[in-house]
């Protein structure tokens, strides 16, 4: 049986996040995506011009429409969720829930590797948290994840967004268009 970290510093850095930032309204322009093809021009992966280790937290903030420098309120969101229902994703992520733990925990804008998104797990917290469809593409395999932990009356419409994983160690925001396949639906 697995304890709940003490991760008492972690928590007060989320703790004093306590409002969202404001979304604003941001717009990108790219291509349709073939699922299988995880190709991307310069114009849709402009989103990706940092190289600090936390694209995937950085993509997520863009898709949420909090724009990019919130990235950190999106990983303490996710740590939150973690947290607060540790018992619960501790009898989901049979194995590595203190990775993921650990990813969650640094607010350095440089993020060494231990940090970056730890994905599928990230996935599940993404969907619960902020209570989104999303598509995560990869060469590798895509993988769509609903929100689990709570109903319809928590999230009154569907808002579906989308990442990809490319060059094998980076994440960015990508726009789906018109109807599109789903990919398989998590395992979690």
């Amino acid at each position: 049986m697995r304890r709940r970290p003490t991760l008492k510093k972690q928590q007060k850095r989320v703790d004093s996040i306590s409002q969202a930032p404001r979304r604003g309204s941001h717009s990108t322009t790219s291509k349709s995506v073939m699922l299988d093809l995880v190709e991307l021009n310069k114009e849709s992966a402009r989103h990706s011009s940092y190289g600090d280790g936390n694209c995937g937290f950085r993509a997520i903030s863009v898709c949420l429409g909090y724009g990019e420098d919130q990235w950190l309120y999106v990983q303490h969101q996710l740590l939150d969720e973690l947290l607060n229902s540790y018992d619960v994703y501790a009898r989901v992520f049979t194995d590595g829930i203190d990775e993921l733990c650990n990813s969650l925990c640094s607010s350095q804008s440089l993020a060494p590797a231990e940090h970056w998104m730890v994905m599928p797990m990230t996935g599940v917290l993404i969907a619960n948290r902020f209570g989104v469809i999303l598509n995560y593409l990869t060469k590798r395999g895509d993988i769509t994840f609903f929100p689990l932990l709570r109903g319809p009356k928590h999230f009154q419409y569907h808002h579906a967004i989308t990442i990809a994983h490319v060059y094998d160690n980076h994440n960015v925001m990508v726009q789906l268009e018109g109807d599109y396949p789903m990919p398989t639906i998590s395992a979690y």
